[in-house]
C-alpha cells in the first residue's frame, strides 16, 4: 500500500509527523490530489487539543495536482489540473485504521 507523510493525532493534545500514513483509496464521487503545499492554521491545533481521536489526519488547507478522478465525480476537473481546497481535518471516523473513509 502506498504511504505518505502526514500529521496524525496520537491522543487528545498530542500529534506527530509520520512518514508511513496510508494513502487513502479513492471513494465514489471524489478526486485524489497529490499534495504539493499545505497550510497550518489555528483550527489545526484546536482540533488536536479538542477532538484528538487517535489516528486522525490533521490539517485542512491544501494545494496540489489532481492524480485520479473517481467514478461519479461531477466536477469539470481533469487529471493534471492544479487545485487548492479544504478538507475536514481530525474528522471523527477518518483515521489511519480506516483508509477508505478519508
Amino acid at each position: 500500500m502506498p504511504t505518505q507523510k502526514a500529521v496524525i493525532t496520537q491522543a487528545r493534545k498530542a500529534a506527530k509527523v509520520v512518514s508511513d500514513a496510508p494513502v487513502p483509496t479513492l471513494r465514489h464521487g471524489y478526486i485524489k490530489v497529490k499534495t504539493v503545499a499545505v497550510s497550518l492554521n489555528p483550527t489545526d491545533w484546536k482540533q488536536i487539543d479538542m477532538v484528538g481521536a487517535p489516528g486522525c489526519l490533521v490539517g485542512c488547507d491544501y494545494a496540489g495536482i489532481v492524480v485520479e478522478i473517481g467514478a461519479g465525480d461531477t466536477s469539470n476537473l481533469e487529471v493534471g489540473d492544479n487545485i487548492a481546497g479544504f478538507a475536514h481535518g481530525c474528522k471523527s471516523g477518518h483515521n489511519n485504521s480506516q483508509p477508505n473513509k478519508y
